[in-house]
């Protein structure tokens, strides 16, 4: 290079040939110097790089090292042990894995999973099911959750079969084929069992089945088995809350299958059979009477082959609500509240046509109206004597009318029929013209 530039001089003047060569100096010692420093950079600048790549050319992702973690050397040893089905080794080592912290969640996850499964393979079926269940407590959304939740309703199942087989037990001595039930509730020798209580374990197992996978293959079936072990066992309200679950949830993914259909009887039963009689709560009933109305309204199917006992339930009801209503009548007028109690015996005659206490309710209302027509015609004096004995022997004053007011009128006594209600009677019967005397 130094040498063309000298041939290019010689066309030059002196000074010009000069001040070329002083140049053509300086450049080479640059270039010189900078070949010869150690620290002088290989790759060209970033910008030379931009410059002369082409803009939609791809960069090459450098290969990653291999991922390692804590428990690497155990999860291959727990790997190669549930290969050769050394299932006490796996289950060992698997367990490391899972309870070492800083191990990501993948391999944590995987590690729980698969050590249930040794202890299952074991038949270690009690730690498997606590193994399963912290599982699904630790990683509520993982890539194993609907195994583990089959695996449960599978271990829940099986030690429900005990309970099947006492149930079979009890019918055989109700025939009268056998004198005694067998008892389900120690098993210390059998591993695949826990050591007390198993029902109540697998109720327990059912229920988080149903709470983990809602919408699942298992969760119908692991509410009905729940509710009917629990109705079995007459504990209605536990029944009646499972069983209900799993109709609302048939109706929200708008199901209607065979165990909907026997929840929906088993349901009627229950809420019949945890009010404690008509002196309670009856909003249990009424749940069931809108079951029963709902049901012949949206299920001819199961209307038409369980018709019978619907309307039996429906009338077993409508008996224990009209008890329950005269129930407050006899009590308002225990109490010394006669027009309350003529509310509530008008209530029961209006409500329940056909039942026994429909006639008591008449009975009484011609009995209180008796008793006001006698009081027209007696005096002051054996009206107040007759408030004091009432008073002091039956602990109620006696029902007396208002000044002015008259005597109310029994239904049906303006057109002779006292069976039915007439419109016109809707105006003369009420409890406002009854009161108590003053105190």
């Amino acid at each position: 290079m130094l040498a063309r530039s000298l041939i290019a001089c010689r066309s030059l003047g002196a000074i010009h040939r000069l001040a070329l060569l002083f140049a053509c100096f300086l450049i080479g010692c640059q270039g010189t110097s900078s070949q010869t420093r150690p620290d002088a950079p290989v790759n060209p600048p970033p910008s030379t790089v931009a410059q002369s790549a082409p803009i939609n050319a791809s960069v090459p992702v450098p290969p990653l090292p291999p991922v390692t973690y804590k428990g690497a050397a155990d999860m291959v040893e727990a790997e190669n042990a549930y290969r050769n089905e050394d299932w006490v080794k796996a289950a060992k080592h698997f367990g490391i894995v899972a309870e070492e912290k800083s191990n990501p969640p993948q391999i944590a996850e995987k590690a729980r999973f698969f050590e249930a499964e040794a202890k299952r393979m074991q038949f270690r079926y009690p730690s498997a099911m606590s193994t399963y269940n912290r599982l699904l407590m630790d990683f509520e959304r993982g890539v194993f959750r609907e195994k583990a939740v089959g695996r449960m309703f599978e271990i829940a199942n099986y030690w429900l079969d005990d309970t099947r087989k006492q149930m079979d037990a009890q019918r055989e001595k109700l025939d009268g084929k056998r004198v005694s039930v067998p008892w389900n509730f120690v098993h210390f020798l059998d591993k695949t069992k826990p050591d007390f209580d198993e029902e109540g374990h697998a109720l327990k197992m059912l229920e988080q089945v149903y709470f983990n996978d809602p919408t699942g293959p298992y969760a119908e079936r692991a509410l009905y088995m729940a509710g009917f072990v629990q109705f079995h066992r007459k504990k209605f309200k536990e029944a009646d809350q499972l069983l209900t679950q799993l109709i609302e949830m048939d109706d929200r993914n708008g199901k209607k299958s065979k165990l909907r259909d026997q929840a929906i009887e088993l349901v009627i039963l229950a809420k019949n059979n945890s009010t404690g009689g008509p002196d309670y709560d009856g909003r249990k009933a009424a749940e069931a009477l809108r079951l029963i109305h709902q049901t012949k309204m949206t299920n001819p199917e199961l209307a038409s082959e369980r018709g019978e006992f619907l309307d039996n339930q429906q009338k077993m009801i409508r008996y224990m609500q009209a008890e329950k209503d005269y129930n407050i009548a006899e009590f308002y007028l225990r109490t010394g509240h006669p027009a309350s109690a003529w509310f509530y015996y008008e209530l029961v005659r209006r409500r329940y046509h056909g039942t026994e206490f429909h006639d008591k309710a008449v009975a009484k209302m011609t009995e209180i109206r008796g008793d006001l027509e006698t009081q027209k015609h007696e005096s002051e004096l054996a009206k107040s004597a007759r408030r004091k004995w009432d008073k002091w022997a039956f602990g109620h004053d006696t029902p007396t009318l208002a000044d002015g007011k008259e005597v109310p009128r029994l239904p049906g006594q303006l057109n002779g029929n006292s069976g039915v209600m007439q419109a016109q009677d809707l105006q003369s019967v009420g409890p406002k013209d009854i009161v108590a005397p003053p105190k």
